[in-house]
């Protein structure tokens, strides 16, 4: 008799661990359920973030999207692509704030001592993710005579800088 008595206690505990159980998970879903619409209702009401944007694999009208820019044709046949397989050389002019790596460049041109490209200076200077340089002269004549005369600057850019040569 004790057994089945025992047995008894024990299914009911059971069944009342099972109810608990099942009205915290209620509760729980209730309270996800409510973060969720409170979340939605903040967000519409805010301004959303370029982060908020990206993460929802778009940028608003508004926003301004550099990746969609293409060079023009006019700024491609005034740049210069400079090749930088040194990773010492690489790293220091990442460290380089844009006025002075145009510097840079300029002073490296300079350096020449070339009569032909001595006096040009660039219009502008980007190091591009690959680590390369992209240098904008104000005139195709500048481009062509910096490219003529490329081993007589490009080194003084840092060791292992070489102009690529369009194909």
């Amino acid at each position: 008799m004790e057994e089945v008595q025992r047995s008894s206690e024990i299914t009911t505990d059971a069944k009342a661990a099972a109810k608990e159980a099942t009205e915290i998970g209620k509760a729980t879903m209730k309270m996800i359920r409510d973060m969720k619409l409170v979340s939605q209702q903040n967000q519409a009401n805010a301004m959303p973030t370029y982060a908020n944007v990206l993460a929802r694999g778009g940028l608003a009208a508004s926003m301004h999207n550099p990746q969609n820019q293409k060079a023009s044709p006019v700024q491609t046949l005034r740049e210069i692509i400079i090749n930088i397989r040194d990773p010492v050389t690489i790293a220091n002019i990442r460290m380089m704030s844009p006025r002075s790596l145009k510097s840079h460049v300029d002073l490296a041109i300079e350096q020449s001592s070339n009569e032909h490209i001595e006096n040009i200076k660039v219009v502008s200077s980007n190091q591009l993710k690959s680590g390369d340089l992209s240098i904008k002269t104000a005139t195709t004549a500048d481009m062509v005579a910096l490219r003529q005369f490329a081993e007589d600057w490009e080194q003084r850019i840092g060791n292992g800088a070489t102009v690529r040569i369009p194909t």
